[in-house]
């Protein structure tokens, strides 16, 4: 799985890798990408920054140090606050290397590259932000949207290396050069074990379903308990867990006394980002995950990263109909999926027939040798044309 270059690379000091509402250690940023670089440094130093640890014990760990700051989506003054802190921070510790996963350290790593021309700085494309805030409304929308436009358009004169978490970026985001910017997937990295359900197709009329990760309307919070609501009628003993991380106060209450009022719903959030590990643990408990996204433009041709876990802990998925996903999840034969309309509460009932074992193909994994070649490239090795 891990391939070493062929080319004698020159070994970093220090790497620091930014976020700034996930956790510091993000399933990608952390448990891939640092640790794929630490296999092929193993003495350089990583700082980590992001909203909050998760997993406490990491904080010991040899050469990797943690810059965990708690924040909320919407405190925007400990948010700026962060982002000063961790500018401070690099000038301090003056890392040869820098991995950006936000558009929000663009401007503050430009102003480090001022004072240390050397860097290098990779900007891991996550999201398109811009998409994402184009039907936000409102003063402070609209200032987001022009931080976003201008901060990723002229990122293209100090960033080295650009790396997409989905392919469709590539057409959706015209800034991006095409001399440096790599495709390298969200793909599975299977950290918690795959633990067989019994029984592998339960009964239908009582199931437990599942909405998991970022609990909140843009995820289609409102809609799954609504749809829920609507299936009551057809499965009475159905449950609905709520599992994962809820950014939103408002949605926090909400959930609380919504959670009291119907016996059906249980709860495992919080205001402040899950643990990656506990949340895979309690997601092996559940039948069926409930993906009832709005199939948006920003979001219509990407691949969400559930499909890997729930087909490799061989879970029924149940999401939002999108010729896209539909012609993905055919493409990898895997059956227990049902594509619905989560707009429609009497929408055609899904069924749980398929209880047959799965095997993901390797191609879904996430293998090191993904960064190979951006450092390659970084280091002088290869010229991308």
């Amino acid at each position: 799985m891990w391939r070493k270059s062929s080319h004698q690379w020159q070994v970093p000091n220090c790497i620091a890798l930014l976020a700034t509402l996930k956790p510091a250690d993000d399933i990608r940023m952390y448990h891939k990408w640092q640790s794929a670089l630490q296999h092929y440094f193993p003495t350089t130093n990583f700082l980590l920054f992001g909203n909050q640890l998760t997993t406490p014990f990491l904080a010991g760990k040899k050469n990797v140090a943690f810059v965990a700051f708690s924040q909320q989506r919407h405190q925007w003054g400990r948010r700026l606050y962060f982002l000063f802190y961790a500018f401070y921070s690099l000038l301090r510790y003056r890392p040869d290397w820098v991995v950006v996963t936000t558009f929000e350290f663009l401007p503050f790593v430009f102003l480090y590259k001022c004072f240390k021309k050397k860097v290098r700085i990779i900007y891991d494309i996550q999201e398109n932000y811009e998409a994402n805030h184009r039907h936000s409304k409102g003063f402070f929308s609209t200032l987001g949207r022009l931080l976003i436009h201008y901060s990723e358009k002229w990122s293209r004169y100090f960033v080295d290396a650009y790396t997409l978490a989905e392919k469709c970026y590539e057409k959706e985001l015209s800034f991006l050069p095409t001399n440096n910017t790599w495709v390298v997937e969200n793909l599975f990295l299977p950290i918690v074990p795959y633990r067989p359900s019994f029984p592998a197709s339960p009964p239908l009329q009582n199931i437990r379903l599942a909405l998991c990760g970022t609990i909140s309307e843009g995820y289609g919070l409102y809609r799954a308990l609504a749809w829920v609501e609507s299936y009551l009628h057809f499965a009475p003993l159905t449950t609905l867990h709520l599992i994962g991380h809820c950014p939103l106060r408002k949605d926090f209450q909400y959930l609380e006394q919504y959670a009291q009022k119907h016996k059906h719903c249980h709860l495992h959030i919080s205001l402040l980002p899950m643990n990656y590990i506990e949340l895979m643990e309690k997601m092996q408990e559940i039948d069926v995950w409930l993906m009832p996204y709005e199939v948006r433009h920003s979001v219509a041709n990407r691949i969400p990263t559930k499909f890997y876990e729930a087909m490799y802990y061989q879970k029924y998925i149940w999401v939002e109909k999108n010729h896209f996903w539909i012609d993905f999840l055919h493409s990898l034969q895997y059956t227990k999926v049902s594509h619905l309309s989560f707009f429609e509460q009497n929408s055609t009932c899904p069924t749980l027939s398929d209880a047959s074992d799965y095997k993901m193909p390797e191609s879904c994994f996430w293998r090191a040798n993904l960064l190979a070649p951006i450092i390659d490239y970084l280091q002088g090795f290869v010229i991308k044309r």
